[in-house]
């Protein structure tokens, strides 16, 4: 898929870093726009990135605007349309909204941020629509309680990382909660794990193999451990 690039945003300050031409042709999803994943929509979009894909079916309520990108005024309106609106009042970009759950039954190409309400839902989306997709460049998945996150970057198509993921995300293995849903969060957590995910993707497209795969970090005391899966 080839798409125009946004001729709007003065890139100079990071495009010898990162240059969105370079994924000119590759889609990129953001599967759950809530606490992280509006965060991480808008930190994309202004990175200059347009062949944009925003997938979420929940509309915006007075609890998420203190920790999601949403403000008093979004609310009632449907995610998505809440985002590319901001998206587009802040950078001039126009993304690709899809007001559906989804539920593995999609087609996904390119990178995928997944980040859904539950463990459930992203188990069910990516057994049905990831795993093993040759067509995914990365999935990057994150994980988040009031004072610590998780991300995660990995290749579905390499089955022993693929393997070492689905560990992380089996009923019997202990893991934080998601980000949305009735545990507390913080949009300041929300803020680091955003920043976090997006700057692996940008190390991802650049050099796959010096990524760390999963990230642990917690900030009360402030802690992090980065694992490669070898």
């Amino acid at each position: 898929m080839s798409t125009t690039l946004n001729e709007h945003l003065n890139l100079v300050r990071h495009q010898q870093l990162f240059n969105p031409a370079d994924l000119e042709d590759q889609e990129i999803h953001v599967i759950g726009v809530g606490a992280t994943g509006s965060r991480i929509a808008l930190l994309l979009a202004e990175l200059g990135i347009e062949n944009l894909h925003l997938w979420d079916y929940d509309t915006v309520e007075a609890h998420n605007v203190p920790n999601q990108a949403y403000g008093l005024q979004h609310v009632g309106q449907l995610k998505v349309d809440a985002m590319a609106e901001i998206i587009g009042r802040d950078t001039k970009a126009k993304v690709i909204t899809h007001n559906e759950k989804v539920d593995g039954t999609q087609h996904f190409e390119g990178y995928v941020f997944l980040l859904v309400d539950s463990l459930e839902a992203r188990r069910q989306i990516y057994q049905g629509a990831l795993k093993l997709n040759p067509h995914i460049q990365a999935i990057i998945e994150t994980r988040m309680g009031p004072f610590e996150g998780r991300v995660y970057i990995f290749k579905p198509i390499n089955v022993k990382h693929a393997r070492q993921w689905e560990r992380s995300v089996t009923p019997t293995v202990p893991v934080l909660a998601s980000a949305c849903g009735t545990v507390p969060t913080l949009g300041s957590t929300a803020t680091l794990i955003a920043g976090m995910a997006v700057n692996q993707f940008m190390r991802w497209t650049k050099n796959s193999l010096e990524v760390e795969n999963e990230m642990i970090f917690a900030t009360n005391p402030w802690t992090i451990l980065t694992f490669n899966w070898e």
